[in-house]
């Protein structure tokens, strides 16, 4: 069984990268013992409870402990900070800051200062999130058919940083530009191993460079834990040389999600998901069946490869006792070097249960406790935010 720690991509997608990827791992979140007011639920003083329902701001702290048999000893801290950026008037969702630090005693270090905004009642939409890590992570080669005994470890150094703005046109339908920057280089790898031989791409320094498009549609209720609406989107991303890439390929993303309230018994949330790379991309960017967008109840570098399918489904509860509610989750997928060799014979299937607890009613804020059970792994996972 694995322990990951995985911090929602919503608000730092380069989190799910340094934890979702990481070897077994026994850490601990620790409340602040100061909230704000309005996330404790306790009175303010009047000037200050004012100018915070104007604002709409809040604040959750995170402290990080935790030990890994490639880190030793690691702390933290991560912040969220939540706040309205286009002033009282404009009843746009918040907006929010959510720096991330981690140092470890093996001189290992990460750094995530992710941010997303929305301004313009809702209207327009931005992401930015460079990101440094220099965190271990695990690779079993490339395919559906990789075993566990080809586990080799490998020390990544990364420096990211990805960008997107998007600008509704049509009720919730929007569209607009990303842009991904990645400079990785490999520290260390396994003598003999696959990467130390070179025979797979992206084991020498790699620059990555892609402007993207993106089509989405977003009604969701809330942006960390929904509970009616649907988010669609789709994404292609264009790695050229002249665009200032090593590597020449084009990925393609679809994610589709639908929420339902069921009333006094919950609500359902499904989600079905497909990735496709064509050309030559660097194995540290394939699809993967695991990790923080993939099946919980398999490690993140398990079953990477140029394309994936999946598809997941939850039941999650109304809190019964308090802030606590619990969740069912079933998930199916695949992955493969094209579309068309994409199966389910492989019966790469996931079942689990899991809790929750809520830190901030105001903007459904969870922490997500879940067991995930695969076809022959399992997981558990401590996170901030629902799975989807």
């Amino acid at each position: 069984m694995t322990l990951n720690i995985l911090l929602s991509s919503k608000f730092n997608p380069g989190w799910e990268k340094v934890m979702g990827r990481s070897t077994p791992l026994l850490v601990l979140f620790l409340m602040a013992a100061t909230f704000p007011a309005q996330i404790q639920g306790q009175e303010s003083p009047p000037a200050k409870a004012t100018a915070d329902s104007v604002n709409h701001t809040a604040n959750v702290f995170f402290p990080v402990l935790g030990y890994t048999p490639d880190t030793n000893l690691l702390g933290g801290v991560t912040w969220l900070r939540f706040f309205q950026l286009g002033g009282p008037d404009d009843d746009s969702r918040p907006s929010v800051f959510s720096p991330v630090a981690i140092v470890t005693t093996q001189k290992q270090f990460v750094l995530i200062l992710g941010s997303e905004l929305y301004w313009g009642n809702g209207k327009n939409h931005a992401l930015i999130t460079p990101q440094y890590l220099r965190f271990p992570d695990k690779f079993f080669g490339i395919g559906r058919d990789t075993q566990e005994s080809d586990e080799e470890d490998y020390t990544p150094e990364q420096f990211a940083v990805d960008l997107l703005y998007e600008r509704k046109f049509h009720h919730e339908l929007a569209a607009g530009l990303t842009y991904h920057y990645d400079n990785h280089r490999l520290l260390e790898t396994d003598e003999g191993g696959m990467l130390n031989s070179g025979t797979v791409s992206g084991t020498e320094k790699t620059t990555l460079s892609a402007p993207g498009l993106r089509l989405s549609w977003d009604s969701r209720d809330f942006t960390m834990s929904a509970r009616t609406g649907s988010f669609l989107q789709a994404q292609v991303n264009f790695f050229r040389p002249d665009l200032g890439s090593d590597l020449h390929f084009t990925e393609y993303i679809v994610d589709l999600r639908r929420y339902w309230s069921l009333g006094s018994k919950g609500s359902l949330a499904a989600l079905v998901m497909g990735k496709a790379q064509d050309g030559e991309p660097p194995f540290f960017v394939l699809p993967r069946l695991g990790g923080f967008e993939g099946l919980r109840g398999y490690l993140s570098g398990r079953y990477p490869d140029q394309a994936l399918l999946l598809a997941r489904t939850e039941w999650r509860s109304k809190e019964f006792w308090m802030g606590l509610g619990c969740v069912v989750f079933a998930g199916l997928g695949d992955v493969a070097a094209s579309v068309d060799k994409l199966t389910t014979s492989a019966q790469l299937y996931t079942l689990g249960l899991g809790l929750r607890y809520t830190v901030n009613e105001q903007e459904q804020v969870k922490i997500r406790m879940d067991v995930g059970f695969g076809n022959g792994d399992s997981g558990f996972y401590l996170s901030l935010g629902e799975a989807f």
